[in-house]
């Protein structure tokens, strides 16, 4: 062997021990423990080796390595390193901090959401811009009712058409399909009440559309891994997974812009509609800085993800542990007998009086989270989690299955048991470590909508139907599926019409 070509490898060897070197080093003194990387791949082989096939659960994956790295874990995919909070103590203690409300800047994340800009309420980075919308939204949805009894009347209405449309499909065959995604659309309408004050028919073809685009974005299970290695965008098959996402998620902005530019032609300031007109009546008045036609297209978008799609899958998951439990189903139809009888409708106000159909709903989202690991937060400065350093700059996500589902929190975490939510008289307590909407000033902002949204199909379509496993003896399966969220497998039910 030439002198050169040893030469050439030593210099190659001592570029991959400085690379290592550095990384184990410099910023990362007193760094969190993590599985083995190497410069260029990261922990992507570790990962890939993790067992419960790695891409189609990667949740699954990195909550295994958690229970065995600890609650503050550094995994690094690519070239970049990301830290993994996995219990409650971390996570308070991150999301307490002022800073730390900032979005890592992502190009292929932004390009895929929102073409490459950092907006919206979700996504966003961060900053002024984000604290003048996040500001402006929170208000606008407790102005039209979000969460109170101002939107009741939308939500209820929507659930009587899921009660004709459910009635109608099931006529003959007592059998519903894909329950996993029955409830899309119902669920999209109640968004487009708050925000448009318009809903669309269940065939509408325009609206299955939309939902089409937004699953090609959330429940796309290597747009995770896409995000974390932006150099796979250019190698195939995930080169199309990515266009094909921005494409669909381009046309859902189209359509976006198409209703408000109809509203927009039709606005008058003393009947408001929803969101959009709330946005009008300020970006006219010149009241903030960031009031501009793509913050008003992005914020509908945010809504449409964090209220329509999350939403879906968690009426889909109450279905699927109704019928893998009918005597938690039979229990709560007892109470809903009792306590309202079948002469009318369950509304809200009825909720405090049904705490164990509350607390069911509860129990569903502890162990079925659709939104399991909230997407990456970072800090300006250097900060410190549990002891451990974590340099400015690098993205951070909170592992909220590991508190939902973790035994330090909750008895038999893997059981689903209503009855964790009630005390001895049958109050409803909640524990600390329930925490599905996430935690601190990135809290989901569709909390009140969703809760109110979820109790009212719930009730309602228990109040009316049974559900039952088509074959007892081959269950639906309990593994999540998704991407950035998660629902269940397919799988379909028998319905039957209560007397």
């Amino acid at each position: 062997m030439s002198f050169l070509a040893v030469f050439l490898i030593c210099l190659v060897v001592g570029y991959v021990l400085k690379a290592i070197w550095n990384n184990l080093k410099g910023a990362w003194h007193n760094s969190p423990p993590g599985p083995i990387f190497v410069p260029g791949l990261g922990s992507t082989l570790t990962f890939a080796m993790g067992g419960r096939d790695a891409l189609k659960f990667p949740l699954l994956v990195i909550d295994d390595m958690a229970k065995k790295y600890g609650e503050v874990m550094r995994l690094t995919m690519g070239p970049q390193h990301t830290v993994f909070l996995s219990g409650l103590k971390s996570i308070k203690e991150f999301s307490s901090m002022e800073e730390t409300t900032m979005r890592p800047y992502n190009e292929t994340l932004l390009e895929m959401y929102s073409d490459g800009e950092p907006l919206g309420m979700g996504i966003g980075i961060g900053g002024e811009r984000w604290k003048e919308q996040r500001r402006f939204s929170a208000r606008a949805l407790r102005d039209l009712g979000a969460g109170k009894k101002g939107m009741d009347a939308k939500i209820l209405q929507e659930v009587v058409h899921t009660i004709e449309d459910i009635k109608d499909k099931v006529r003959g065959t007592q059998k519903l399909k894909k329950v996993d995604q029955y409830f899309d659309l119902p669920d999209l309408n109640v968004i487009w009440a708050l925000v448009a004050g318009i809903r669309y028919e269940y065939d509408d073809p325009v609206a299955h559309k939309q939902f089409d685009y937004l699953r090609s974005f959330l429940q796309e299970s290597t747009a995770g891994p896409l995000t974390a290695t932006p150099m796979l965008k250019y190698i195939p098959p995930f080169s199309g997974i990515y266009q094909n996402i921005r494409k669909c998620m381009d046309e859902f902005r189209v359509l976006i812009k198409s209703v408000i530019r109809n509203q927009a032609e039709t606005f008058d300031p003393e009947h408001i509609r929803g969101y959009i007109d709330k946005f009008l009546v300020e970006q006219k008045a010149n009241r903030g800085k960031f009031f501009t036609d793509k913050d008003l297209i992005i914020n509908c978008q945010d809504l449409f993800i964090a209220g329509s799609e999350t939403a879906s899958k968690t009426l889909s998951n109450c279905f699927l542990w109704m019928v893998l439990h009918p005597e938690v189903q039979d229990k709560i139809q007892e109470e809903l007998d009792t306590v309202i009888g079948n002469s009318r409708h369950v509304i809200m106000d009825d909720r405090p009086n049904l705490p164990y159909t509350d607390a069911a709903l509860m129990e569903v989202r502890r162990i079925s989270t659709p939104f399991p690991i909230t997407p990456p937060r970072t800090a300006p400065r250097d900060i410190t989690i549990q002891g451990y350093n974590i340099p400015a700059g690098t993205p951070v996500q909170m592992n909220i299955y590991s508190v939902l589902r973790g035994e330090k929190y909750f008895d038999n975490p893997n059981e689903f048991k209503p009855e964790r939510f009630l005390n001895a008289k049958k109050e409803i307590v909640v524990p600390e470590g329930f925490i599905p909407f996430g935690y601190g000033k990135r809290r989901c902002l569709g909390e009140n909508l969703a809760t109110v949204s979820n109790f009212m199909f719930f009730a309602n379509l228990l109040q009316v139907f049974t559900f039952r496993a088509l074959d007892p003896k081959h269950p639906p399966s309990t593994l999540p599926c998704g991407g950035l969220t998660y629902g269940p497998q397919p799988f379909d039910v028998s319905v039957s019409v209560r007397d």
